[in-house]
């Protein structure tokens, strides 16, 4: 197993632990008749389009089972795969998920992961469309690695998230600080509030 996947595995596992909505989907994604949501359980999530901003590129990026290789981006050559999502009710029966999307330089370590981020999704109106792509806030002056960001929580209106930071000493696996962050949504994007180091 290389680096990069046992990090993202140690990440999946503590985003379980400490999630209450974190469920996996499959099956085939469709579109609903006018003023239905579409049920964000079936979507085909590595064959999605996400933006493609997180990673330097201009225009969406398609996934095909879960991973995309580009030659060129603000980056260079790039790696993009995502992981999740995680499920959740925004308020007022707004269905979302959030899926964790990487953009590494195709080295396959820790060392290549370049930017990261959970690309927020919504069904409502029976197409799927992006809401917008949550980042994280706190970047330490040891910038051994970047920070990770996954979901804590997501409900009335709002939506938290635990980052995953390096700290000097921390080996590739095992990023040991933390924070969190409350995304607060204005019914047309998302604007962080006030990010809290939980463990440095």
């Amino acid at each position: 197993m290389t680096r990069i996947r046992l990090i993202r595995l140690i990440i999946a596992l503590v985003t379980a632990l400490t999630s209450t909505v974190l469920t996996v989907g499959t099956g085939t994604a469709f579109a609903q008749p006018a003023g239905h949501s579409l049920n964000l359980h079936h979507v085909r999530w590595g064959n999605v389009a996400v933006p493609g901003k997180l990673c330097r590129v201009n225009g969406p990026i398609r996934l095909h089972h879960g991973d995309a290789k580009l030659r060129h981006s603000g980056f260079g050559p790039l790696d993009v795969s995502e992981q999740g999502p995680t499920y959740g009710n925004l308020g007022n029966g707004q269905q979302v998920a959030a899926l964790q999307v990487w953009c590494s330089n195709q080295g396959g370590t820790a060392a290549g992961e370049l930017a990261e981020g959970l690309v927020v999704f919504s069904g409502a109106g029976g197409r799927l469309h992006v809401l917008g792509t949550l980042t994280p806030q706190y970047y330490p002056h040891t910038r051994v690695h970047i920070p990770f960001v996954a979901v804590k929580s997501i409900g009335s209106e709002r939506i938290v998230t635990t980052e995953f930071f390096y700290n000097g000493t921390d080996a590739d696996c095992c990023p040991g600080g933390r924070a969190r962050t409350t995304w607060h949504w204005n019914g047309h994007s998302f604007k962080p509030g006030r990010t809290i180091i939980v463990r440095s």
